[in-house]
């Protein structure tokens, strides 16, 4: 797994954020905005990896504890400023469209986390299935050894 520096996804957030915000301020249709939006949840998706990851490692130190809790802070209420472009420019079915679709994809990330992580219980069982059989393969073939040997010596 490669790891993502939190700070710099984060200040990748930052960048898209006032991208959207320069855009939004020429913009003559929320739909303009679509890429640059795109880019900013993409970032945001990133940049909320690299934070799991972050926490999974265990070492993260106050610092970078702060800076990514400030820059989640900072994306909740930059969403909610996108919110606002698409119900001041009368597109809210757009925005809970977005929100809806939002939704499906988020299940199917979690379904397709399940399955994968069932896949990976069933490959561990596999391979102490496996490992149990070679064992039990070598303790027969050594036992069938000793066994030949002493009939063997005995018939000799």
């Amino acid at each position: 797994m490669i790891m993502i520096d939190p700070i710099a996804a984060l200040e990748a957030v930052n960048k898209a954020v006032k991208m959207v915000k320069m855009a939004s301020k020429t913009a003559n249709d929320v739909a303009q905005l679509g890429p640059l939006l795109g880019n900013y949840f993409d970032a945001k998706a990133t940049a909320t990896k690299a934070a799991r990851q972050a926490k999974k490692k265990g070492g993260s130190n106050l610092g970078a504890a702060m800076q990514i809790e400030m820059a989640l802070k900072a994306q909740a209420d930059f969403e909610r400023e996108v919110q606002g472009l698409f119900f001041s420019s009368n597109n809210m079915d757009i925005w809970h469209q977005i929100k809806k679709r939002e939704a499906e994809l988020n299940a199917e990330d979690k379904a397709e986390a399940e399955r994968e992580k069932i896949a990976e219980i069933k490959r561990k069982r596999e391979m102490q299935d496996m490992k149990e059989l070679g064992l039990a393969v070598v303790i027969s073939a050594i036992l069938l050894g000793g066994l030949g040997w002493l009939m063997i010596k005995i018939m000799f």
